[in-house]
């Protein structure tokens, strides 16, 4: 899926989130949110993965802005792949159950107040969610890379 907008992947995850939110609600399907299982474990997992490819993303794109002048016509969009990247950031958030992975005073963007909505979804929703919030980055990551082949 591409997001062409950061406010439309910020709008998916949202609706994402209330429909997983709903769906966990009622219904007579009985779930356990405090069992570990297998789709507990991948999500944990792909967040991360996902964490771990951002920061070597962040690496690569500030890299390529030290060596793109600002008067460069794909300096706009690098900017513009730049933006759609923090927005991004603020869609990671912290999986229940899991310790928060950066160093004390580190700079980190993920909300710990979604904590407590996440504690309401099922360990496969969760799962669903981070494949989408991976799915994002992949996007943004294929289409820098993209920029950087047209670049050459």
């Amino acid at each position: 899926m591409k997001f062409n907008s950061p406010s439309t992947l910020l709008l998916s995850i949202f609706i994402t989130l209330t429909s997983l939110l709903s769906s966990c609600q009622g219904g007579g399907e009985e779930h356990n949110h405090d069992e570990v299982n297998s789709d507990k474990s991948e999500a944990v997992e792909i967040h991360n993965a996902s964490d771990s490819r951002a920061k070597d993303f962040e690496k690569s794109l500030v890299l390529q802005f030290r060596v793109t002048e600002n008067t460069d016509s794909n300096f706009i969009k690098l900017a513009a792949i730049d933006a759609r990247y923090l927005d991004w950031k603020t869609s990671m958030v912290k999986l229940p159950g899991t310790e928060c992975n950066h160093a004390p005073g580190e700079e980190h963007h993920h909300d710990h107040a979604a904590e407590a909505l996440l504690e309401e979804l099922s360990d496969a929703d969760l799962l669903t969610l981070q494949k989408d919030i991976s799915s994002a980055l992949d996007v943004i990551i294929a289409d820098f890379n993209q920029l950087v082949l047209d670049v050459k």
